[in-house]
């Protein structure tokens, strides 16, 4: 009996000399179905996985170190996914002007955040909050053949959330660093809103993705995990490896262009960033890469670059056929 329970195990896995047709591709089916070992998402669970596991053993440094990790993430794919904007309009690249007509409204729309955050603190900080959280579902949504406007809006709103509150502490520290206090909380306060946000995200997930839920629970296995983490490292770990290089891929896809050309297309505006950033860390360089006016300057540009990003992505995703608007690893 038992004999025959492993020949056929055996035989339907496809190990056997003369295997029938069906096996191999059986085989790479139910592998594709159980583990997404392919996927994106599925890498990035274990990056956090390892990332935990350094943190539990050297908790200091790993603190002292994620401001750099973050940075070295932003070499590649943070930054160089954003580099591309000015191909993305592909409709009007051929116009007369187009590249300088482009830097302008990038330059305008940049100025335009800026002095919101100038003029008021707290809805430079909310406007910030909210398109990051557009663009964070519409890409996931997108990726995951799932587009909804509303549902993708309300899932990178909760995955945002998520990350922030789920990290109270932190938060709070990174909120006075813009002169926001936020006072006369309960202790469950963050707590709640975690938990409410998680479930909330896992609701719009499992409601409007049917073909490729197990990236979506990688993705959630990724949030639920890095709680453990401190908060720069829980949000780069979604950003950099799940976000920018879900991008990164949807842009090589609608473009059809390989990861070298791509690389040629961000290499000018990539350089120009690199050279912004390196010039914002030499003119501190007394100061600490955590400090408070670091950090809040830091955000600042960071809001004041993305908004731009999110819209010029908003047009591509718009621009690229129904077909195109769930992409493959």
């Amino acid at each position: 009996m038992l004999r025959s329970v492993a020949s056929t195990i055996f035989f339907a896995w496809g190990w056997q000399s003369n295997p029938a047709p069906i096996y191999p591709e059986l085989k790479q089916a139910l592998m594709k179905k159980i583990v997404p070992i392919h996927a994106i998402e599925f890498y990035a669970l274990l990056v956090t996985i390892g990332m935990v596991i350094l943190c539990l053993i050297f908790p200091t440094a790993m603190q002292q170190c994620s401001p750099y990790l973050l940075l070295l993430g932003m070499v590649f794919p943070g930054i160089p996914h954003g580099a591309i904007d000015q191909h993305l309009n592909m409709r009007r690249q051929q116009t007369p002007y187009f590249l300088f007509l482009f830097i302008i409204q990038y330059l305008f729309l940049m100025a335009l955040v800026f002095l919101i955050w100038k003029w008021q603190v707290w809805l430079g900080f909310s406007l910030f909050i909210l398109y990051s959280s557009w663009h964070f579902g519409e890409t996931d949504f997108r990726r995951l053949n799932s587009f909804r406007p509303v549902a993708a809006f309300l899932s990178g709103f909760s995955l945002l959330m998520f990350i922030l509150s789920s990290h109270p502490a932190e938060f709070l520290s990174y909120m006075r660093l813009f002169g926001l206090e936020v006072g006369g909380l309960p202790p469950y306060f963050f707590f709640s809103v975690a938990i409410l946000c998680l479930l909330t995200f896992c609701l719009l997930g499992f409601q409007n993705i049917t073909d490729r839920r197990w990236e979506f629970i990688c993705v959630v296995l990724v949030l639920v995990i890095s709680v453990r983490l401190p908060l720069l490292l829980s949000f780069g770990i979604y950003f950099i490896l799940i976000h920018s290089w879900t991008s990164w891929l949807d842009i090589k896809r609608g473009l059809r262009a390989t990861n070298g050309q791509l690389l040629l297309k961000a290499l000018p505006f990539s350089i120009g960033a690199f050279i912004f950033f390196a010039a914002f860390i030499i003119s501190g360089h007394d100061k600490e890469l955590l400090s408070p006016s670091y950090m809040s300057s830091f955000f600042i540009a960071l809001s004041c670059i993305s908004a731009p990003h999110v819209l010029f992505m908003a047009r591509f995703y718009r621009e690229v056929s129904p077909t195109q608007s769930g992409f493959e690893n």
